[in-house]
């Protein structure tokens, strides 16, 4: 047997009587030289755990195979065009997300009612200054044509030289106090919007600021832009808003006052001005 290195395994009988007799042997404390070699025991319970390995890699493969195929992508390439129609669709849900309304945002500046309308009626009056300066231009240059035969043109252009002075005086109070005051409630409001947006943050859950997109430096940054931006907003926007629609209202009104007729056929090629002019924006930014 030890040259040959085995038995040869006859019936079960035979093997029963020699773990009899081995079991024997070993409670008699013998030394007992198994009939079996140590490579062919091992090997069954060896050649079983490598099938189980084999079997557990093939599906850890298999279902790996699958979560790859389902990550990456060999389509084919995307078009240029769907491509830019892609990118300018999430920039327009971007801003449709970041866009606040303009009343909703001057809620904020409740508490600060008083500056407010000292800011607005400034505003107005910084706005009728283009108006009032075209009537008075218009009459100065009435008054340099008819220089040869006016007799009181010397007291004419002292007196339209006096107007420019007292408009130009007149537009540094508008301008100066109306941005002054929009600029102390655009920085109200954008401390009080920075205080509640950080006060939001703090009471959010922990799987908040799991996600990329909430990481500290982006918060911070929220923080920083979006304040930013509020102040923009009201110190600049809602200014030349005001600013603007007095300098329509007083425009048309002062053109209604001199000729209606003409004033009519000018307003009549106004939507088409404005369409040409916003195909030209169009056209500057992309379509």
């Amino acid at each position: 047997q030890l040259k040959t290195g085995g038995t040869d395994i006859e019936s079960p009988d035979t093997q029963q009587d020699q773990g009899l007799e081995s079991k024997e042997s070993h409670e008699q404390g013998h030394i007992i030289i198994s009939e079996t070699p140590l490579d062919e025991r091992t090997t069954g319970r060896s050649s079983r755990q490598l099938n189980t390995f084999l079997r557990r890699g093939s599906a850890t493969s298999h279902h790996t195979g699958k979560r790859s195929e389902k990550s990456v992508d060999f389509g084919e390439a995307e078009d240029p065009e769907a491509m830019f129609a892609r990118q300018r669709w999430e920039e327009k849900r971007r801003l449709k997300q970041t866009k606040a309304p303009i009343l909703r945002t001057m809620k904020y500046a409740r508490d600060n009612l008083g500056v407010a309308l000292i800011a607005a009626a400034f505003s107005v009056f910084q706005g009728t200054t283009f108006p009032l300066f075209s009537q008075i231009f218009s009459k100065a240059l009435v008054a340099l044509s008819t220089s040869s035969v006016n007799p009181n043109f010397t007291q004419e252009t002292d007196r339209f030289s006096l107007y420019f002075l007292l408009l130009a005086f007149y537009s540094f109070l508008a301008f100066g106090i109306g941005t002054l005051t929009f600029m102390i409630i655009g920085e109200r409001i954008s401390r009080v919007m920075r205080h509640h947006s950080f006060k939001i943050i703090l009471s959010q859950e922990m799987a908040f600021f799991d996600r990329p997109e909430n990481s500290t430096g982006a918060l911070a940054s929220r923080l920083a832009t979006d304040s930013q931006q509020m102040f923009d907003m009201v110190s600049v926007a809602v200014q030349t808003a005001v600013a603007s629609t007095a300098t329509v209202a007083l425009g048309l009104g002062l053109a209604f006052a001199a000729t209606w007729r003409m004033t009519l056929i000018v307003m009549a090629f106004m939507p088409v001005m404005g369409l040409a002019q916003y195909l030209e924006l169009m056209a500057l930014t992309g379509f």
